[in-house]
């Protein structure tokens, strides 16, 4: 299934790429519903955020602003996950759970920005 293009809102490459694979996901189920696609865009914002404050927190690391980052990081990863949870990308029981990778993001919101895992 193709994604349409997603709203105007929806900038960015991580935002674009986590609203493609989130509509792709949500799109095939049978329940699907147009009005879904505001919900999805901001999970898409929502997660873009997400891998952009954890990569803010690494390049600081040591400095005294980066535990704030971090705190924060956290809570929007809660934030996607619950997100992740309404669109039935993760199951419900998952919203506290989750791997994170080497990198410090979590595995399910990377595959959704389709971030790769650097070496």
């Amino acid at each position: 299934m193709i994604a349409p293009e997603p709203p105007d809102h929806v900038e960015g490459v991580l935002e674009r790429a986590a609203w493609v694979n989130a509509y792709g996901i949500a799109a095939s189920r049978a329940d699907w519903d147009a009005g879904f696609e505001s919900g999805l865009a901001m999970l898409a914002n929502t997660a873009a955020q997400y891998v952009r404050l954890v990569r803010e927190g690494a390049e600081r690391d040591g400095q005294p602003v980066a535990e704030e980052l971090r705190e924060t990081a956290d809570q929007w990863r809660r934030i996607t996950r619950e997100w992740m949870a309404e669109y039935l990308l993760i199951e419900k029981v998952e919203i506290s759970g989750g791997t994170l990778r080497a990198d410090g993001l979590d595995a399910d919101i990377a595959a959704l920005c389709d971030v790769p895992m650097v070496q």
